[in-house]
């Protein structure tokens, strides 16, 4: 340990290390399963290693930054910049390898379900990063607490918080999808005591057997009190 060196950042730079040898051995024996079982589900998981690697060695990026770059890199707008967009871009390429992974583990085979939420974490965080102030969204709606913390983790640079967040409104907008967002947002206002009434035609109307079964998949989360629910 350097003399400048506080036994926190000791202990963290050498967890890091630890955190990369575990993701790229993981990666490396899906690619190796892939290998011989052509399954997908193994390159799937390797694609979500790998990038996972990336991710948490671009935590040694600034520090890389300056030896290679010099004392100032670290200083540089158009350095800055281009940290930020490679950060955000593997974070997305991580959460969608191990989405898509979720999706084949269900049998979920839904373009509209696979695709939307990677979609959303990208464009809602290469928005506030040219200087968004805020996005708009249906599920925004239900889940005002949960989006007004990602925001904020986001504009804090917290993007493992941020991920954390957006997978946790992803399942949200999961149970959604199986049905109809519009009438399932309508739904969970009326349960949370605002009366916007049913969607009109030629919107799909949510069935009572329908409603039920939202609202117990919606209660399984156990997000009642992000929701605004009793």
């Amino acid at each position: 340990m350097r003399a400048e060196e506080t036994p926190v950042e000791f202990a963290t730079y050498y967890f890091t290390l630890l955190v990369m040898l575990a993701s790229v051995l993981a990666a490396a024996t899906c690619f190796s399963a892939y290998l011989v079982s052509r399954s997908r589900a193994m390159i799937l998981a390797f694609g979500g290693f790998l990038c996972y690697f990336i991710d948490v060695a671009f935590m040694l990026q600034d520090s890389i930054a300056a030896v290679v770059l010099g004392t100032s890199a670290g200083a540089d707008a158009g350095y800055l910049l281009m940290r930020s967009v490679a950060t955000i871009l593997i974070g997305d390429a991580c959460l969608t390898f191990f989405w898509l992974l979720v999706c084949d583990f269900v049998g979920e085979r839904r373009r509209s379900l696979m695709a939307v939420p990677p979609i959303a974490f990208l464009l809602l965080s290469l928005g506030l990063l040219m200087g968004a102030d805020g996005a708009i969204g249906s599920t925004f709606n239900v889940m005002p607490r949960l989006f007004v913390k990602l925001f904020a983790a986001v504009k804090e640079g917290r993007a493992d918080e941020a991920l954390r967040l957006q997978m946790r409104a992803d399942e949200v907008i999961e149970c959604m999808l199986r049905y109809d967002v519009i009438s399932c947002v309508k739904l969970l206002l009326s349960d949370m005591g605002y009366d916007v009434g049913e969607p009109n035609a030629p919107l799909k109307r949510l069935s009572e057997e329908e409603k039920t079964a939202f609202r117990a998949s919606i209660r399984a989360l156990d997000l009642s009190e992000t929701l605004g629910l009793q």
